[in-house]
């Protein structure tokens, strides 16, 4: 709270005190992250600079999480640049690591592509615990394995923006020949795809067995124009239409539950364009369960074009005394609205 106070009160002595208080050794190592957090939000000039000093020049933290310790370089990704040398060291403590990488990862991924040249020129530095780490994930009984998890997603994030690294392939392997759905196989999966590696047919046809996981690989092989992989019972549209209206209720922040029961209920039409409609049901633990009806769409008679750039989906509860044609036509004005919000976003980006 006093932090938190500092932080949004203070003058120019501040900084100076917030330091000083990190450098006590009876201050936990938990409550020193959010020191860190808080000195560059009070002077951006002065306080990265006496954040960086005291990251690098004091004994490493242990503190549980250090997600606090990293986020003003996510903040400033200019500083990163400029302070490279100094931060990347950073890169070889086992409890950094895992909070460190997600900066890259947001410099891979920036919008503009501003740091793509950076980051790929870098890319050895920052994945250089790469194998080991993998290594540890997989390894049967070690009790880091969990906390390597993280640092083994990030790692594949990233050799998905910068593509062609030497270590991909190898990396990516050990992940594949595991053949392990809960050791990140399906992002293993994506990102071999993504960097045009092989990858068996029969493990492509795992995970698109998996209704899960099978938008997202159906995505990354579209991208790298391989959907002759896709079976084509998958890629019909009344298929598509479902598995997009799964994944648009499944990553839902408003429900985060499974449809079940998804049921298609058949067509409608508006302006020449097709429309799938569905039913299904939400459970809420001992609570009865909640009855939807959604729509995907629009779609073109006849053609067989996939469109990734959003799910357009949009659904809502059974209408009582509405047929699920006239709820399905109420809706297609909302899933319009939305399609186009999606669009524009996507624009924007």
């Amino acid at each position: 709270m006093l932090l938190n106070t500092l932080g949004k009160v203070h003058d120019d002595k501040t900084i100076d005190v917030l330091a000083e208080l990190y450098k006590r050794p009876d201050i936990n190592d938990d409550l020193k992250t959010k020191i860190l957090k808080t000195i560059p939000g009070i002077d951006k000039e002065k306080g990265y600079d006496v954040y960086l000093n005291l990251l690098t020049g004091s004994p490493a933290l242990k503190a549980q999480y250090n997600y606090d310790t990293f986020e003003p370089l996510e903040d400033s990704l200019d500083y990163v640049v400029a302070n490279y040398k100094r931060i990347i060291p950073l890169i070889n403590n086992d409890r950094y690591r895992k909070s460190l990488l997600p900066v890259f990862q947001r410099m891979a991924e920036e919008k503009h592509g501003r740091y793509i040249d950076f980051v790929t020129k870098n890319f050895a530095g920052i994945t250089a615990h790469a194998n080991s780490d993998v290594d540890r994930y997989l390894k049967p009984n070690d009790s880091t394995s969990t906390e390597m998890y993280m640092s083994v997603y990030y790692y594949l994030s990233l050799m998905q923006t910068i593509k062609g690294q030497p270590v991909t392939a190898a990396f990516t392997n050990k992940l594949i020949r595991k053949e392990d759905m809960s050791m990140l196989l399906p992002t293993a999966a994506i990102t071999r795809i993504a960097n045009h590696l092989p990858i068996d047919q029969r493990v492509i046809n795992r995970l698109l067995d998996s209704v899960a996981n099978r938008y997202n690989i159906m995505e990354a092989l579209s991208k790298e124009k391989q959907l002759e992989r896709v079976p084509l019972k998958y890629k019909t549209q009344a298929a598509f239409a479902k598995l997009c209206l799964y994944q648009s209720v499944s990553t839902s922040d408003d429900d985060d539950m499974l449809p079940e029961q998804l049921t298609l209920l058949g067509t409608v039409t508006d302006k020449g364009k097709l429309f799938y409609v569905f039913k299904y049901k939400l459970n809420y633990g001992d609570e009865e369960s909640t009855y939807y009806r959604g729509i995907c769409g629009p779609f073109i008679t006849g053609s067989a074009k996939l469109d990734f750039t959003s799910y357009r989906a949009f659904y809502e509860e059974v209408k009582a005394g509405l047929t699920w044609q006239q709820q399905a036509k109420e809706m297609i004005p909302e899933l319009k609205k939305q399609n186009d919000e999606a669009l524009a976003n996507r624009v924007g980006e």
